[in-house]
């Protein structure tokens, strides 16, 4: 499970955002940002509360107090100054002024203690999407009326979504922990979590159908990572990583994702779904992932860190 993974140690934590952040932090406190100033501002989480800035693309850290002291799992930024922080124990953190100040949200009951595994911010103040254990799909257009559901899926693949869900009903329910959650707009999403689950909403989350792109084994998918065309990269436990590409026809607003699996060896190319054998990069859980254009960067356990471009895979960084 992605929790016990990320205690292992805090400074595997701290880079695992980082990572991911580096290349999807959106916007800089300057509308004549170029292209150059777009990825320098990185925020990175870890355990005990920790949450670090760099605003020149990680060259310096500064250490900013969010005031808990519960491990912190993901960050989402829309630009520089707007972002969101979840964790452990419900914690939901919001900043408008790129961290001088952080302050709290908080939807739940005050004896509902979750954690939220992954947030996504798509504007300012929202809509805001929150997923986390056993099902958990928090949303919020303003920060201030939020929908708190619970997603199940049956042993025919049918989901539901269960509106309102009280903590009685959560501590009954066997639904998948689920670890990330984008959108590629106010309607088209994707969350994935343990098992290989891939939940598709084409209605901003009223509603999600599953699929899973993994042949019999079902790997834990733990990380999205979404460029500004809305292509994806996911990547998961044992090394499998896919690329989803975002297709629409002019006859409806929905996105389908068309899947494809990226093999050891050579480009992502294959057929999903795949088989474990063929996807496995590398024997490390993969949690976090960064697509930009089309560069893949990957990160998991052991600070192990490749890249995947035109076609090949390189590692950056293998700690033994």
């Amino acid at each position: 499970m992605r929790g016990g993974l990320r205690r292992a140690g805090w400074l595997w934590s701290t880079l695992a955002v980082a990572v991911s952040c580096v290349l999807e932090v959106r916007g800089a406190e300057s509308s004549e940002e170029t292209d150059s100033d777009r990825y320098a501002w990185i925020h990175a989480v870890g355990n005990g509360g920790v949450l670090l800035k760099s605003s020149d693309a990680g060259r310096i850290w500064a250490v900013e107090n969010i005031g808990t002291v519960s491990d912190l799992m993901d960050v989402s930024f829309v630009d520089a100054r707007v972002g969101v922080v979840v964790g452990a124990n419900s914690s939901i953190y919001h900043t408008n002024n790129g961290g001088l100040k952080w302050e709290s949200y908080n939807p739940m009951a005050e004896d509902f203690l979750v954690t939220f595994y992954g947030v996504y911010i798509n504007g300012s103040p929202g809509p805001i999407h929150i997923v986390g254990e056993k099902g958990l799909f928090l949303k919020t257009e303003d920060g201030e009326d939020w929908s708190v559901s619970g997603i199940s899926c049956d042993a025919q693949d049918n989901c539901e979504v269960n509106t309102g869900i009280t903590k009685a009903q959560w501590d009954l329910s066997t639904a998948q922990n689920l670890y990330s959650v984008r959108f590629k707009d106010s309607i088209n999403g994707l969350v994935v979590g343990d098992n290989a689950i891939v939940l598709v909403t084409s209605d901003g989350g009223e509603s999600f159908s599953l699929r899973k792109p993994v042949d019999v084994a079902s790997p834990a998918l733990f990380a999205l990572a979404m460029d500004d065309l809305g292509n994806l990269a996911v990547t998961g436990e044992r090394g499998v990583v896919f690329h989803v590409t975002p297709t629409t026809t002019d006859a409806s607003d929905a996105v389908a994702f068309e899947w494809k699996g990226c093999s050891k060896d050579g480009g992502c190319t294959l057929a999903v779904p795949s088989t474990l054998t063929d996807l496995g990069r590398t024997s490390n859980d993969l949690l976090t992932c960064s697509l930009i254009e089309d560069t893949i960067i990957v990160g998991g356990v052991g600070g192990y860190i490749a890249k995947h471009i035109e076609g090949k895979w390189e590692t950056l960084q293998q700690i033994e």
